[in-house]
């Protein structure tokens, strides 16, 4: 899990594509929603969402969820500073229904916070 930052850092990689993206949005009136597509310890099992390491994932642990809420902090600020164009913030992509649902509601209060 550690050696994935080592790929593409998030803190200095990503950011020009986002605001490029936010630049053509401007341009044709398009509205964004940021979306968190891939949690730390990837909150469905799916290939999709990150590091592949069982059918359920293993994002249900306190590291994982304030990493995670880190994340969505993030993409919030990014939200607020486009203005219009960006339409909202999507907390975390299709999480599996065998999350604890107490846990994940928790997890969508504090980051919504």
């Amino acid at each position: 899990m550690g050696n994935l930052s080592t790929i593409m850092p998030s803190s200095a990689s990503y950011r020009p594509y986002i605001d490029k993206i936010f630049e053509w949005a401007t341009k044709y009136n398009i509205y964004v929603m940021l979306d968190l597509h891939g949690a730390p310890g990837n909150q469905n099992g799916d290939s999709h969402a990150g590091c592949h390491v069982s059918n359920s994932g293993y994002w249900d642990t306190d590291w994982n969820k304030q990493w995670t809420t880190k994340a969505v902090v993030a993409l919030a600020k990014i939200c607020k500073e486009k203005g219009k164009y960006c339409y909202g913030v999507e907390a975390l992509n299709e999480p599996s229904g065998e999350i604890d649902r107490d846990h994940l509601v928790s997890f969508l209060q504090d980051s919504i916070k």
